[in-house]
């Protein structure tokens, strides 16, 4: 982590061909790590600032797939703004090479049987990106918690990155957690009769608890 202090922003411009979200992911983690004192910069340290803004744009392509970016930076002007330009050849993108999922816990098999007709997000071959893996994840939890397990996890899910190989394996591990139902609904109200606003309710007692339907 370096330092930061007090200063003016770093624009960093980039060719065409690097993609939009790297150009602006790198901006974003360049200007929360390095913070120029002042608008009085010499020369070394525009050169000093080059050399990290490089590894930053390198940090900012992996949860893109981009594991083995090399990028030149060059420093344009340093008044009014500190504008350097940033060429980089992203090489070749991290691969999903495998995606599995192991489902435990009491509602193991009523949620195989839903998924069965479900496609996930993540999936082989894709071009990693962190967002899609823990989109999975997220999707795996609120449809499992419609289901009435409420306090499902991935937490012990894993993720294998190879850069020298270019793939990514990733084991999607979801426990279930017990079944929560709905209990008995009491109205405080003396205006229309139990019976009818039962009738009129979404759920029953007993039926699988769905945040949806109250």
């Amino acid at each position: 982590m370096l330092p930061s202090v007090f200063a003016q922003q770093i624009v960093v411009e980039f060719t065409d061909h690097t993609p939009v979200s790297i150009q602006e992911n790198s901006n974003l983690l360049v200007n929360q790590r390095l913070i120029t004192p002042g608008n009085n910069i010499s020369a070394y340290r525009a050169q000093q600032l080059a050399f990290a803004i490089s590894s930053l744009i390198e940090e900012a392509a992996q949860p893109f797939g981009y594991f083995s970016t090399s990028c030149s930076v060059k420093n344009i002007t340093t008044k009014p703004q500190l504008i350097y330009h940033a060429t980089c050849k992203m090489n070749q993108p991290v691969r999903i090479n495998s995606v599995k999922l192991s489902i435990s816990g009491p509602g193991k098999h009523t949620v195989e049987s839903k998924l069965s007709t479900k496609k996930m997000a993540l999936q082989k071959n894709q071009i990693f990106q962190a967002s899609t893996y823990e989109s999975t994840k997220t999707q795996l939890i609120e449809l499992v918690s419609r289901l009435g397990y409420v306090n499902a996890s991935t937490q012990s899910s894993t993720l294998k990155i190879d850069p020298a190989k270019h793939t990514a394996d990733a084991h999607i591990k979801l426990e279930t957690g017990n079944l929560y139902s709905f209990g008995n609904t009491f109205i405080d109200q003396n205006v229309y009769s139990k019976s009818f606003l039962h009738s009129m309710s979404p759920f029953k007692t007993g039926a699988a608890y769905d945040d949806q339907l109250l």
